[in-house]
């Protein structure tokens, strides 16, 4: 997003909750640092991520809390759909057509990925910016039954179609 927009959401017993939009591939200037930032489903539509999370842990406390959930480029579809020599669906390659991808995914339209990770060099990536890793969770949508069976039988973050993880800055 390229505007910042501040509402506060409750108040109670001196804790204050604001949402904020704000493209943190740019520098954000608060008049305090803040305790928690997420982001669900924005990074992948970033171009530099090393910026980003800097932003984001000059943002927070000492001690404050990330979470982000991302789509996992090495998730159990994207690793059946290399297998069949289609380009995984969560890396695009156009911001104007999908190409190469499997037929059910064509009717999704571009989303605009422009990066996305394996969960493991996701990790890394957190801990080399100076997060401590609290947890991991698997991400996903129970919508199509099954789907959502293989999802649940292939829980583990690593195969997951999406993660999430909760870090704290150090």
């Amino acid at each position: 997003m390229k505007y910042l927009t501040e509402h506060v959401i409750k108040r109670a017993d001196n804790i204050e909750f604001v949402a904020l939009q704000q493209d943190f591939s740019k520098p954000l200037h608060l008049p305090e640092k803040v305790q928690l930032v997420t982001s669900f489903g924005s990074l992948e539509h970033t171009m530099c991520w090393d910026e980003t999370l800097e932003n984001i842990k000059n943002s927070l406390v000492k001690g404050g809390y990330i979470i982000i959930s991302m789509p996992n480029l090495a998730s159990w579809v994207n690793r059946l759909m290399l297998f069949l020599g289609y380009q995984p669906r969560d890396l695009e390659i156009s911001q104007k057509k999908l190409y190469g991808v499997a037929p059910p995914f064509k009717t999704h339209g571009v989303i605009g990925h422009v990066r996305v990770a394996t969960f493991k060099a996701f990790y890394e990536f957190l801990v080399d910016s100076g997060f401590n890793i609290v947890m991991t969770k698997p991400l996903y949508s129970k919508a199509n039954p099954i789907v959502n069976f293989l999802d649940g039988l292939l829980s583990k973050p690593s195969l997951s179609r999406r993660y999430v993880f909760l870090a704290r800055k150090l």
